[in-house]
């Protein structure tokens, strides 16, 4: 049943109004807990797509030159959908686990406490295997959902595209490529709409796992039964956290922009300036780009906690006691 626009935007304001005061006040420990868990992440995920690239680029087995063959490999053979699966699962959950870091200290600043920066990287820890799990169930059921889409598709190209090259196509664009073009459109136009309402769908199921410890097997269906007649006020938080992410991007490319030009004819007359100039553009785009990561991922967590909170119909949620060497103020104690 579709809530009236009047219920659903005073639920959707009450939810994100919440989620971005407890941003205010835990915002130092959200960044912290992000940069650092950012840190760790990517020194485990460049060697590891590193070491993939490698062998999906060089294998004698894996002839992958062009676009077609690539789409080809990943959808057609054992190994390229097994690595889509766990690709997939391993970035979903690298993904989440950074969510679950940041949701454990919103829900504390939800409930009136606070949550030290360690204690939360603990916690995503701890929590790993299950986010790891229910991000295997979330990719196995978005491939079986989508693979009637990517069929349909399938037909569309081997009905118009077949007989030349895609680059063919791309550069002359003949009637049949726009007739692939619009039906191919339409499908995914019908994909994206699958996607929205399963993310509505779905919307809990990171929160049941992480706060009332159920089953990553039975955290999709319960996500799903507990949204039921809250869905569009689900999609409507979520898309005001989208609309306020790409407000910040907006303002920050701008001020980039604003900044260079404004900049940039003090050192015209220098080329090492120039240089140097460039270099400190550059760190300061690689700045920019992390703190907005930093501030979308946390009002992202914030606004699922207040979700779960708001619609979720809790359960008796809490937090795992913190163990004592994770507390703050705690020593460091190096083992020998």
């Amino acid at each position: 049943m579709l809530p009236s626009p009047a219920t659903m935007w005073e639920e959707t304001r009450g939810i994100v109004t919440d989620a971005a005061r407890d941003y205010r006040r835990a915002w130092p420990s959200l960044a912290l807990a992000d940069l650092a868990y950012k840190a760790v992440a990517f020194a485990a995920l460049v060697p590891a797509a590193s070491l993939l690239l490698r062998w999906l680029v060089f294998s004698p087995h894996n002839k992958v030159v062009a676009d077609i063959d690539i789409l080809r490999f990943f959808v057609t053979t054992r190994v390229g959908v097994a690595a889509l699966i766990v690709g997939g699962a391993i970035v979903l959950a690298i993904t989440a686990l950074e969510l679950a870091c940041l949701m454990a200290i919103g829900f504390a600043e939800a409930k009136g406490t606070q949550l030290g920066v360690r204690a939360a990287l603990v916690f995503g820890a701890t929590r790993a295997l299950d986010v790891l799990r229910l991000t295997v169930n979330i990719v196995l059921r978005l491939l079986a959902g989508a693979l009637p889409f990517l069929l349909l598709i399938g037909i569309v190209y081997w009905a118009f595209l077949r007989h030349h090259d895609i680059n063919y196509y791309l550069a002359e664009r003949p009637p049949e490529f726009w007739a692939a073009a619009v039906l191919a459109g339409l499908i995914g136009a019908a994909l994206a709409f699958l996607l929205v309402w399963t993310v509505a769908r779905w919307a809990l199921a990171l929160p049941l796992v992480l706060f009332e410890q159920v089953s990553p097997r039975r955290a999709l269906a319960e996500s799903a039964r507990r949204s039921v007649g809250d869905r569009w006020v689900i999609v409507s938080a979520v898309v005001s956290w989208l609309l306020a992410g790409l407000a910040l991007v907006t303002a920050v490319a701008w001020l980039r922009g604003a900044i260079g030009r404004s900049a940039a004819p003090y050192f015209a007359d220098s080329l090492a300036l120039i240089l140097l100039f460039i270099a400190v553009l550059a760190l300061l785009w690689v700045a920019f780009g992390v703190a907005v990561a930093v501030v979308n991922a946390s009002l992202l967590s914030q606004v699922l906690v207040r979700l779960y909170l708001r619609l979720g119909e809790p359960h008796d949620p809490r937090l795992p006691e913190t163990p004592a060497w994770a507390r703050p103020g705690a020593p460091m104690r190096i083992p020998r």
